[in-house]
């Protein structure tokens, strides 16, 4: 059905409802991102940071307002759901070809899924991307118990699973900065 130009795509297969919803941006949207991001500028800020974005027309009016009006190097973070999919149904290799051609200094995942169910989301986006990957993944999908927002996953496995992603990558590295603190310890010790 549509509405005002918007409209919801709704699907029931296998006993799961599904609901995407696809946004019209128009010039009034990107006329709302090219003031806040002229005003970010004048203010003096370093970069744009575009985050938690799920609608790929949305992004789009964003970055161009921010490409379009400033000289700042532009940060674009979107989220997924568990179907490895934004709210409006692109993918991952959707998201990086689409924010690669729009000119994009470095993109990524921010929120929605823990570090586990994040990760093959993460890995499509470096094989495809050519520029900086960010990951800034929450500890789960949040819910709401007793009025208070929790999350799935606690601080020590989200930090378990960070640690060992790290150490798998970058092993090389952990073990020269683990020995340079080795030797600090023994000069000043």
């Amino acid at each position: 059905f549509a509405h005002d130009d918007n409209i919801a795509v709704v699907e029931y297969e296998e006993g799961i409802l599904s609901v995407r919803l696809f946004f019209t941006i128009d010039e009034e949207a990107y006329d709302l991102f090219a003031e806040q991001m002229i005003a970010g500028e004048k203010a003096g800020a370093d970069l744009i940071v575009i985050e938690t974005m799920t609608d790929l027309y949305e992004v789009k009016a964003a970055l161009l307002a921010a490409k379009e009006n400033t000289s700042l190097p532009i940060f674009v973070t979107v989220v997924f759901d568990e179907d490895g999919k934004l709210l409006t149904g692109a993918d991952a290799s959707a998201v990086v070809t689409t924010l690669e051609g729009l000119g994009v200094s470095a993109l990524g995942v921010n929120c929605s899924l823990g570090p586990d169910k994040l990760m093959p989301i993460v890995q499509r986006m470096c094989e495809i991307s050519s520029t900086p990957v960010i990951v800034n993944p929450n500890a789960g999908l949040p819910v709401q118990i007793d009025g208070e927002t929790k999350f799935n996953v606690s601080r020590d496995d989200f930090a378990k699973y960070i640690l060992k992603r790290l150490l798998k990558i970058y092993h090389t590295i952990f073990y020269h900065i683990l020995r340079i603190f080795q030797l600090l310890i023994l000069i000043f010790l």
